[in-house]
């Protein structure tokens, strides 16, 4: 068994490369944009992912307030 931390799991790569990793009954941390994306990613990854999935957001959008 590995761990993993895939980045974009929403599309594309990232969300094949974590299905891969999860059907070998890896464990896998996964980062996105899209919280639906990360929803479906913990119901899909039935206890094997880790901390959930972790929302990823834009640098510059979070720091204009400041």
């Amino acid at each position: 068994m590995r761990r993993w931390l895939i980045t974009g799991i929403s599309s594309g790569i990232g969300a094949a490369l974590a299905k891969a990793a999860l059907a070998r009954g890896d464990h896998v941390t996964g980062a996105a944009r899209d919280a639906q994306a990360i929803s479906a990613f913990e119901a899909e990854g039935a206890g094997r992912t880790v901390n959930g999935g972790v929302k990823v957001g834009h640098w510059a959008a979070q720091n204009q307030a400041g």
